[in-house]
């Protein structure tokens, strides 16, 4: 997994569900937020007149709509919630994310939190506290690491939000039935949205809990089509053409060479393997095999 997959992936289950980010402030980090009923994306576009890019990853604005019907008010935002995912500790970013709330609330005239999403505990540990920007002036993130990510105890947890399932999953892949429950909680939803969500997830890990993942996936009853289950089902039949045709060649006693055995063993194209099955069917010999 690339780390600008990662970034990519974890952006996008913000737009994807722009009430995801009041949720995770809320049930994760404890955060009073004042009443609304509508999350909506805004324009993350937060630079000036300068010609210089300035671009959160995602901004969130927290609406009352019956507010806006009791005072016919149609531009009244509750909070603006800023979200920003980061891969590393950089200091620095600190200045950058307060530009990012002095330009939305000066737009708005609302309260902003600044939401931080790290992937890595460490870095989560270092942004979590309050940065001295100058006299007086003080700004503190709402940090979200793995640590404050719970694990999804129930499918009927991963059914009632994907989004934080996706998150929690990455952060505790090593928990136990954390597979099981992630796919029957998947089940239970839109099955495009499964396939999606599970995608993400992939995108989000590496190893043998991937590769558990996919297996588990492809396994389900709801038909997940994505990248990677794709992928693995294809494998998976590279594979078994690949045992049947060693098998058929050890029955009818044709030796294979060393060269032989690997060049069958690279081989990723289906058909061609499928030639070589048919050809060892009557071939007396590996050179009959690989005749072009």
């Amino acid at each position: 997994m690339s780390v600008s997959h990662g970034h990519e992936t974890r952006v996008q289950l913000f737009k994807d569900c722009p009430a995801f980010a009041p949720q995770l402030l809320s049930e994760c980090l404890g955060v009073e937020l004042p009443e609304f009923d509508q999350a909506v994306l805004q324009c993350a576009d937060l630079g000036e007149v300068v010609p210089v890019e300035r671009r959160a990853d995602a901004v969130v604005g927290l609406l009352d709509t019956a507010l806006i019907a009791r005072i016919e008010k149609h531009d009244k935002t509750e909070m603006l919630i800023v979200v920003e995912v980061q891969n590393e500790f950089v200091e620095e970013k600190v200045y950058r994310w307060a530009e990012y709330c002095g330009v939305s609330a000066d737009r708005s005239r609302c309260p902003v939190a600044l939401l931080v999403l790290c992937p890595d505990q460490d870095d989560a540990d270092r942004y979590d506290r309050w940065f001295e920007l100058g006299p007086g002036f003080r700004l503190k993130p709402q940090v979200l690491g793995p640590d404050r990510l719970p694990v999804m105890a129930s499918p009927e947890d991963v059914a009632r939000s994907p989004e934080l399932a996706v998150l929690a999953f990455a952060a505790h892949p090593e928990a136990p039935g954390a597979v099981k429950t992630l796919v029957e909680g998947l089940e239970r939803i839109d099955p495009h949205d499964a396939a999606k969500y599970t995608e993400y997830t992939l995108t989000l890990l590496d190893g043998k809990v991937r590769d558990e993942l996919e297996e588990t996936a492809t396994m389900s009853p709801v038909r997940y089509r994505s990248e990677y289950t794709d992928r693995f089902v294809e494998e998976g039949q590279e594979k078994g053409l690949r045992e049947g045709l060693f098998l058929v060649l050890e029955s009818r006693g044709i030796a294979l060479s060393a060269e032989d055995r690997r060049r069958i063993e690279a081989c990723r194209d289906q058909g061609e393997i499928k030639r070589w099955y048919a050809r060892a069917l009557a071939a007396s010999t590996a050179e009959e095999l690989f005749r072009d």
